[in-house]
């Protein structure tokens, strides 16, 4: 009966008639739907509409289609790879509490030190999460966190305690201590990792039957977990583990070894996923000493190995080895990573050096672009992180516009090097005296003085003459003066002295135009001309500007100190 009287409210509210096949598939406005819903018209969600600025159709971890952030916030299409541009919360200085442990659920973090452990509010501001005030302990040392919703568990030692923070008016914390780990018979004596994967805690630990690491599996859909299953790993030493629950898969990351992928159809007997054949290019995963996690199908390792220290990212939805993920990218950190969790939109790293702990968030977890495949079948695709782009190997497709950005940076010891003060050194080292320092010799085929210059080091002390110029007896000769002369202070219309091919005015202080009237200087263009001057008499400098399309060039003469001023002055012009 529901079906005979939902079948015409559809049609109703949808204007379209809907076709029901064997499937169990829906098609609006086609008799032959393809996919569990088909559409074949136009589709509108008035909840999708642009609040203003350029957005993107996403789909969210959960599948639920949304916008994305504005792209002029973004980096490229929506995709986020950046250390978020915060400073790091500080936990404490390195002489006090060995913080090694961190985990994230819901608005939580739970950092971890010891027998210690605090939590933090992620919800207001992401970046920069806020202590909560609750600080509480463990029965033993903490060897590793796993959280999920509002509930922490503490695995160490001397068993797993189980906490659940209650945010009611004021945030509450309840503890529940001393629950068994450790198969029967046997004690604990090593801790490596933990993760939550459903109703299911999954930790990674050594027990006193074996040298082997095997991962204990509990069960939490009762108050109490309790031990369900033991999974043999083959492995001895530290692993890392993740969970990627939207694809049944859990994750062990050993510190030596390929990393291991199992399937939890059945959570209490996970079983490996094995691929018949490996590529041949598959790349091989680094140990993630800093932890790994897994949120949307993409895996995140904290790679200590590198200088400087990186976060890694790797395609693990769908590889063709799910134990060698395709690398996406890296992201540079500022210190060596001891712990992440992910949380939202972010990963939070536990870092450490000589001074302090801290806490750095990094943001990661972009929404997955909506697109259309082949068929026309809407899909996502899984985000992307750009990936560092070296310009060595970089091969531009149109100019390298900065926009409102400056080249900063060191360079090398070759070709164009600019230090972070903006001194410029050409095939040497800039110097702190000299904005620019050329290592060899220098050509410029036009200098525009627009401030005030310091005096040369070299200057006239006498009277220059117009060069006497031989003419070649026979032939061509390169070196011919197609003009010379010698103008006086006060320029006039024909020339003071030299070659008769042109005629001089003076245009203003300390200007002048020579405009050439016959030969081959006569033609326009003379940025091919070569043009040598000199002042007479006191010391000074000249500078000029020839036309690229008249028959003349500008000359400047200044007094030592670059003001332009009147003075007398011999010109040569060479043409090649």
């Amino acid at each position: 009966m529901k079906k005979v009287f939902l079948i015409p409210l559809v049609v109703l509210l949808l204007g379209h008639r809907p076709a029901w096949a064997q499937q169990e598939r829906v098609g609006i406005g086609t008799l032959n739907p393809t996919q569990t819903l088909d559409v074949d018209s136009s589709l509108r969600v008035r909840t999708l509409t642009p609040p203003g600025g350029n957005q993107l159709l996403v789909a969210l971890s959960d599948g639920t289609l949304g916008l994305s952030e504005p792209l002029a916030a973004t980096a490229g299409l929506g995709l986020y790879a950046q250390v978020a541009g915060t400073n790091p919360i500080t936990l404490g200085p390195a002489s006090g509490t060995a913080y090694r442990r961190v985990a994230a659920a819901g608005r939580y973090l739970f950092v971890a030190g010891g027998d210690q452990f605090k939590v933090y509010d992620a919800q207001a501001t992401p970046t920069l999460p806020v202590y909560t005030g609750i600080n509480s302990s463990m029965s033993g040392t903490v060897g590793a966190l796993a959280a999920s919703g509002n509930t922490l568990y503490a695995a160490s030692t001397a068993g797993l305690d189980k906490f659940t923070i209650s945010n009611g008016s004021t945030l509450a914390l309840f503890a529940q201590y001393n629950l068994p780990l450790a198969p029967a018979g046997t004690t604990s004596t090593a801790i490596y990792d933990a993760v939550v994967a459903g109703r299911y805690l999954y930790v990674a630990a050594c027990f006193s039957n074996s040298s082997n690491t095997v991962v204990r599996v509990l069960e939490l859909s009762t108050g109490q977990p309790t031990a369900v299953a033991t999974l043999p790993l083959g492995l001895t030493g530290r692993v890392q583990l993740a969970a990627d629950e939207s694809r049944g898969r859990l994750l062990v990351a050993p510190d030596a070894g390929a990393l291991q992928v199992y399937a939890l159809a059945t959570p209490t007997a996970p079983t490996p996923v094995l691929v018949a054949t490996a590529p041949a290019t598959a790349p091989s995963l680094p140990t993630f000493e800093g932890g790994v996690a897994v949120v949307g199908g993409i895996l995140y390792g904290a790679n200590n190995a590198t200088t400087p220290p990186t976060l890694d990212v790797y395609d693990e939805a769908s590889p063709a080895n799910p134990s060698q993920p395709a690398a996406l990218g890296a992201v540079r950190l500022p210190k060596k990573v001891r712990d992440l969790a992910v949380a939202g939109e972010y990963a939070y790293l536990l870092t450490a050096d000589a001074s302090s702990y801290e806490l750095v968030a990094v943001r990661v977890a972009a929404p997955a672009l909506v697109g259309l495949d082949a068929a026309g079948n809407v899909a996502s695709v899984a985000p992307v992180l750009p990936p560092a782009d070296n310009l060595g190997n970089h091969r531009a497709t149109q100019n390298l516009n900065l926009a409102g950005f400056q080249l900063v940076g060191n360079g090398g010891s070759q070709g164009l090097r600019l230090d972070a003060g903006g001194r410029v050194g050409v095939l040497t080292a800039s110097s702190n005296n000299f904005r620019l320092d050329v290592g060899g010799t220098l050509r410029a085929t036009n200098i525009a003085v627009t401030g005030t210059l310091a005096a040369p080091t070299l200057t006239a002390t006498t009277s220059l003459s117009t060069p006497s110029l031989l003419a070649p007896v026979t032939g061509a000769h390169p070196c011919l003066a197609a003009a010379t002369g010698q103008v006086i202070v006060s320029g006039n219309n024909t020339a003071s002295s030299g070659s008769d091919n042109y005629s001089v005015a003076r245009t203003g202080a300390g200007t002048y135009r020579l405009t050439f009237t016959a030969g081959p200087l006569a033609t326009g263009n003379l940025q091919a001309a070569a043009f040598l001057a000199a002042l007479v008499g006191t010391p000074g400098f000249v500078t000029f500007t020839a036309s690229t399309t008249n028959p003349y060039i500008d000359v400047y003469t200044r007094n030592p100190s670059g003001t332009l001023t009147d003075r007398d002055f011999t010109f040569s012009v060479f043409l090649p």
